[in-house]
């Protein structure tokens, strides 16, 4: 429960109210999967691939049914509220920024088998310019760099 609360926890402190739309709710399955399998925070949610990016039926589940609750793990919330400031600079605002930074993440490492041109991919399936992609790309290996292997 307390790794749940986290996960709530994070995206109200993130996204607020960007959970009312559709492009808000994949942004928040987005970032968890971020925070798990990029920032390394244990949050015990299974991601699988979806048209959209990294898509968790459990987060869909307590993201709808979980009342407010506590987080007694500061780094679990400081984490990605630093990487979402980063995000958020980027021209295509933080909620796509998200979508596009996990689902490259996600292609590159996740899925079998292995794409040639993820960022290509990703353009294409976001209707973005690949430079974008590749700017997504880079600030995120730029703001791991220190403990993470690059994703660019």
């Amino acid at each position: 429960m307390e790794r749940r609360c986290c996960a709530l926890l994070i995206v109200k402190q993130v996204l607020g109210r960007e959970l009312r739309s559709q492009e808000g709710r994949a942004a928040a399955h987005s970032l968890i999967y971020l925070v798990q399998e990029v920032l390394g925070v244990k949050l015990g949610y299974r991601f699988r691939w979806l048209a959209r990016g990294p898509y968790s039926r459990a987060l869909s589940t307590d993201l709808r049914t979980l009342n407010p609750c506590t987080c007694s793990d500061p780094a679990a919330v400081e984490l990605p509220r630093e990487l979402s400031l980063k995000l958020s600079t980027l021209r295509v605002g933080l909620a796509k920024a998200l979508t596009i930074a996990a689902s490259y993440v996600m292609l590159k490492k996740d899925v079998y088998p292995p794409m040639g041109d993820v960022a290509g991919e990703v353009a294409r399936r976001f209707k973005v310019p690949r430079a974008v992609v590749v700017e997504v790309a880079e600030l995120l290996s730029q703001y791991l760099r220190r403990a993470k292997p690059s994703y660019s």
